[in-house]
């Protein structure tokens, strides 16, 4: 069964920030989210979304919750030698606010020293630019090796992205075997 990340911070301006793994109470609130905050070409089906979560016990969908109120969505797949953040977002309505660092910094912090891998756009527009300045302020660093996110199933095209790590130096020196590991899980692409 998944697993149960439940943590807790005091978060000014928020309450009680907490994760809490995708219940039915939140699957309307996390879709639309996920819809509004992803274009097509970033992400699968909803429903395959929500299937996957039900059946593949590395993938999770947690809920961000401030004090009761839902804030946001963190997916993640846990490949033991590391985390890959698939897909992060918080509510429109809360952006700006500092919700989404503090988010991240407890996720951080609540996975141990494990490395997390994510991936980002080109710095070629001034909201990617933002995007990578953001991560960098939590802990994330580029790994300036080349990238192509594959397509989701049933898409296609292969495009230009960026990997960032919280570990740069276990990112490079196990980057053919991470991506190897992605591209298998998460996209259903074997590299030969």
């Amino acid at each position: 069964m998944h697993s149960n990340i439940y943590i807790s911070l005091p978060a000014y301006p928020f309450r009680k920030m907490t994760f809490q793994p995708l219940s039915s109470l939140y699957i309307e609130q996390a879709k639309e989210l996920y819809l509004s905050a992803f274009p097509q070409e970033e992400r699968r089906p909803v429903d395959q979304w929500l299937h996957l979560h039900q059946v593949n016990t590395s993938f999770h969908i947690l809920v961000i919750k401030s004090g009761n109120a839902f804030s946001g969505i963190l997916t993640y797949w846990d490949f033991n030698e590391f985390i890959y953040i698939e897909h992060f977002a918080t509510d429109i309505a809360l952006r700006g606010r500092g919700l989404g660092q503090k988010a991240l910094c407890s996720f951080i912090k609540g996975v141990g020293n494990r490395p997390i891998i994510l991936e980002v756009e080109l710095p070629q527009t001034s909201l990617a630019k933002r995007r990578i300045g953001f991560y960098e302020r939590v802990g994330f660093s580029i790994i300036d090796k080349p990238y192509k996110q594959p397509p989701y199933p049933g898409q296609n095209g292969f495009f230009p992205l960026l990997i960032m790590s919280t570990d740069p130096l276990y990112a490079n020196e196990h980057y053919s075997q991470i991506i190897s590991i992605i591209y298998r899980e998460v996209y259903q692409v074997v590299i030969k």
